[in-house]
């Protein structure tokens, strides 16, 4: 069985350096343009806040959702003007009798003009008021002369109050859109901040394995060095009849298989530089033959962890969750509202006006020289002449309020269903942290552990590479323990590069990603990009981006 395995790996030889010439040589041309730039993961974490386009498409939503609060209040309280011109013209032809005499009415013409204005709108405490005023006149011609007969002219100046008592009362409506809305700006910025602190722990998380992945790199590169250097030393011993030639075909076979496997880890580095400088750039033909350098080891710095600590944090810092507690808020908005619904309408409403009117036959006079008495008619009113006031209640309500009742029902059970959805995000929170605190605690102690197996490891195949050159191994056991170093050194970068990824997917789950990197999520960058509309936000949503 020993003799069919060398055989199937000499056969392969063949094979594995042919499969090293064709991927090293691109590798070659690769490296002699790439350029190299050192980094830190500070540095990393800047360049992706500044260019990652994951972050730059999310960024706008804040602002989109400013922009729609915007729309959504700002005509809450925006009057509304109103003007209305009106001309009508009546002809009456000749040919009625005046009633008892044998004398035709003359054809006369009917002329009348109307002016209106209103400003319409409400307040916050939900009141209605609607200021109007017209004017009229009406005058009537004959035909054949064009001497005026009669002339009406009428004006009025009145306000309207409408204050809802209890449904709609108080401006509910309204205080419901404007809180509804300030709150959807506020998620939209916890939304952006774990979007932030998601794409900061892949970077952090992809500079790490990058850091390993260069180790690996270095851990095969000595492995092709002491497998190089093993199949020399055979082949001398070989040559001096101390060894067999199936020795040094091992050798040969440990050779390849360790170059193939530096070429695999070569492969791995370069995925992971792409997706770092993936996550690094806005345009990535700029970096794609950038050689990426890691200025920082990997290290086993303690981390005391605890528990209660970390389950507190979670729990408080969270964005997701704070988001989750403000849909639970503007459920229950939601329900208070519909809870309105139910209510009968009742309104109060007052009116006070001024008119002014005046109607005469008259002497006939040709109409150029006609005064309407517009004048007469502005005094009247300013001076309340002709004063009206007056005070209304309607009553009015559905006679089965099912819809009402149908969307109160809905919006209760949707409050009770983001308040289970909040209890699970909680617990599912601290589930994930106390597995990430213990994988912390291990994945510590795994450093301690591989690093003694690397120990152990270099000083068995230093021993027993001595033995070999006193004739007292066989290579069988010195490849043997070539592998078992090889693995060992790895164990060691895998436990390194755990504990580290640990440690910053702990600090993601507690919501101290930003806090790590000394980073504060500055609401009041979310503004808008055109000055003229930044002068228009709203004052209602000021505190929302600004604190």
């Amino acid at each position: 069985m020993k003799h069919s395995r060398t055989r199937k790996s000499f056969y392969a030889i063949p094979y594995i350096f042919f499969l090293l010439a064709i991927m090293s040589l691109p590798a070659s041309l690769q490296s002699a343009e790439a350029q190299e730039r050192s980094l830190s993961l500070r540095e990393c974490v800047e360049i992706a806040l500044e260019d990652n386009l994951q972050l730059q498409v999310q960024s706008y939503n804040p602002r989109l959702a400013l922009l729609f609060a915007d729309s959504q209040i700002g005509g809450l309280y925006d009057p509304v003007f109103s003007l209305n011109y009106g001309d009508r013209k009546l002809e009456n032809p000749s040919g009625s009798l005046i009633p008892g005499t044998v004398t035709p009415i003359p054809a006369f013409i009917q002329e009348s003009e109307d002016y209106s204005a209103q400003i319409n709108g409400r307040v916050v405490t939900g009141t209605r008021y609607s200021f109007s005023g017209n004017y009229s006149t009406r005058e009537s011609w004959e035909e054949s002369n064009d001497q005026i007969i009669r002339s009406n002219y009428s004006g009025n100046f009145g306000l309207t109050l409408t204050q809802p008592l209890l449904k709609n009362g108080w401006n509910i409506d309204g205080r419901t859109t404007i809180k509804v809305n300030q709150l959807a700006v506020s998620q939209s910025l916890l939304r952006l901040e774990w979007v932030i602190a998601g794409v900061l722990l892949d970077v952090e998380r992809t500079y790490l394995n990058l850091i390993s992945d260069l180790e690996r790199v270095a851990v095969q590169e000595k492995a092709v060095e002491l497998a190089e250097r093993l199949l020399m030393e055979n082949k001398k011993r070989v040559e001096i009849g101390t060894m067999a030639p199936l020795d040094e075909k091992q050798a040969e076979a440990q050779l390849a298989s360790t170059k193939a496997a530096l070429l695999g880890q070569r492969s791995q580095l370069v995925q992971t530089q792409t997706r770092l400088k993936n996550l690094l750039s806005k345009n990535y033909s700029d970096w794609w033959n950038v050689n990426l350098i890691p200025t920082e080891p990997l290290a086993a710095t303690p981390l005391l962890v605890d528990l209660q600590t970390s389950w507190a944090n979670g729990l408080e810092l969270r964005p997701d969750l704070e988001d989750q507690r403000l849909t639970l808020e503007i459920a229950g908005i939601d329900l208070k509202y519909a809870k309105n619904q139910l209510l009968p309408q009742l309104d109060l409403s007052s009116t006070w006006r001024s008119s002014a009117a005046g109607t005469g036959l008259r002497t006939p006079v040709l109409r150029e020289g006609f005064n309407n008495s517009f004048d007469d008619i502005s005094s009247a009113v300013d001076d309340w002449e002709s004063p009206f006031w007056g005070v209304n209640v309607t009553l009015s309500t559905p006679l089965t309020l099912m819809r009402e009742r149908a969307q109160y029902r809905r919006q209760k059970a949707a409050k009770a269903q983001s308040q289970v959805i909040l209890k699970q995000n909680e617990q599912n929170i601290m589930v994930d942290i106390e597995n990430a605190v213990t994988a912390v605690q291990i994945s510590f102690q795994q450093v301690s552990a591989t690093r003694q197996e690397r120990e152990f490891a270099e000083a068995a195949l230093g021993a027993e590479e001595k033995k070999l050159e006193v004739g007292k191994s066989t290579s069988f056991i010195v490849l043997q323990l070539q592998r078992d170093l090889t693995t060992a050194r790895s164990n060691e970068i895998n436990a390194l590069t755990s504990y580290n990824l640990n440690i910053a997917n702990l600090a993601y789950l507690e919501g101290r990603t930003l806090d790590r990197f000394d980073l504060d999520m500055d609401a009041s960058s979310v503004e808008k990009e055109d000055s003229d509309d930044n002068a228009d936000v709203n004052p209602l949503l000021v505190p929302y981006i600004s604190n």
